[in-house]
């Protein structure tokens, strides 16, 4: 048995469509195409110039703790720890694990030479660096980052650099989620955010307000773990599992092990058959339905299987814009595109004088969904003669 059609089983008969709705909602991305898409994002960013940056990983409180037993200091409660005060990262490979994914890609980056872990403050001194890059694969709650970014300038010598503007913080990540984005933004106004593409969550899934109420009530039903709430850490509800271990803000009814219940992620891990399949429940992207949940039912029956998926992305866009504000990261979610992806879409619709400079909708671009709703045309055939009456009249013959 598959390990989402066990999974399914866990739920009363009922109720296992909607679970099966839940799960097609999910998404799954594995650590191979997690490394290459960060891999392309700090190219990006490197190749922009050619000033010293610095690439460290985000730790977590559970390695920053290690770090500091480590070095046999004690950071007395209340008090943020500071980097290379309080901690060491050069001593990172000896509590990371070898297999980390953030620390393998970075270590390819020192290998070419580029600043890491295993530098310390003079090293950025003299090489005179002008960017702190701070990589991770997923910001979901945003609160490791924070906490993160406030142990790098605890470090006063790293703080008075840092309020000269004498180099820049900069956080790569694989995905984010909105939440994460403002507070991090609130926190940190000057820290510059890139990803790769949005997070796929409860706030962003294509749902009516009724769907996602009977999501989340499924949730609460079939809680078993109660060590955080019904949607995840924080309520963050996210529907994004990446590489080989998934985070506690999605909905504990995916990992949760108690009372029996058989979890798609035991342990939080992801299956060796997921992993080896890549992404074996992430639904096709289904046009007619999402426009149908965007209450648009007269342009989902204009949506025709043979028409190009270019095409059906724009009517989609356009639905949105004209049903409610237009947001990028819903495009990117609903779509299964990356930020780019969305991104450019938007641009062609602003180009063709579809949306507006704050992506409302325009006249042309109302007219343009207009006509996506109207019914395919179809005609007879042609007129074809019996054998036994000639097809013209004989008085024309």
């Amino acid at each position: 048995m598959l390990p989402f059609e066990d999974w399914l089983e866990n739920f009363d008969p009922l109720d296992r469509e909607l679970a099966a709705s839940l799960l097609a909602r999910l998404e799954y991305v594995s650590e191979e195409q997690v490394i290459l898409d960060l891999r392309n994002e700090l190219d990006l960013l490197l190749q922009r110039d050619a000033h010293a940056t610095v690439l460290l990983p985000v730790l977590g409180k559970g390695d920053i703790e290690k770090l500091i037993l480590a070095v046999g200091k004690t950071v007395p409660a209340g008090r943020t720890p500071a980097i290379f005060t309080d901690y060491d990262p050069r001593l990172l490979s000896a509590v990371a694990g070898s297999e980390a994914t953030i620390s393998r890609l970075l270590r390819e980056y020192s290998a070419r030479g580029a600043l890491g872990p295993a530098h310390d403050l003079n090293t950025y001194r003299s090489s005179r660096v002008r960017r702190i890059v701070l990589v991770t694969d997923l910001v979901s709650s945003g609160t490791q980052v924070r906490s993160f970014i406030k142990t790098v300038l605890a470090n006063r010598t790293v703080l008075s650099w840092y309020s000269h503007h004498w180099f820049e913080v900069h956080v790569v990540c694989y995905a984010i989620s909105e939440r994460a984005r403002n507070s991090i933004h609130r926190a940190f106004p000057r820290v510059v955010l890139h990803s790769v593409r949005a997070e796929a969550t409860f706030d962003n899934s294509p749902w009516t307000g009724v769907q996602r109420s009977v999501c989340e009530d499924l949730c609460t039903q079939y809680q078993k773990d109660h060590s955080v709430p019904a949607l995840g850490y924080r309520n963050q509800g996210s529907l994004l599992a990446l590489g080989f271990k998934v985070s506690n803000t999605l909905p504990p009814v995916f990992w949760q092990s108690r009372s029996g219940w058989n979890p798609l992620f035991p342990g939080r891990l992801v299956p060796q058959q997921i992993v080896q399949d890549r992404a074996p429940f992430k639904a096709p992207v289904d046009h007619k339905k999402l426009l149908q949940w965007n209450n648009q039912a007269r342009a989902s029956l204009g949506v025709r299987e043979y028409s190009r998926i270019r095409s059906r992305d724009l009517i989609y866009l356009l639905s949105l814009a004209r049903s409610s504000r237009l947001h990028s990261e819903k495009v990117e979610v609903a779509l299964g595109v990356s930020a780019s992806a969305a991104s450019d879409m938007i641009e062609y619709a602003t180009a063709c004088s579809w949306l507006d400079d704050e992506w409302r909708l325009t006249d042309a671009g109302r007219r343009e969904f207009n006509a996506a709703k109207r019914p395919t045309r179809t005609s007879g055939g042609p007129t074809v003669a019996s054998v036994e009456e000639s097809y013209y009249p004989s008085s024309l013959r």
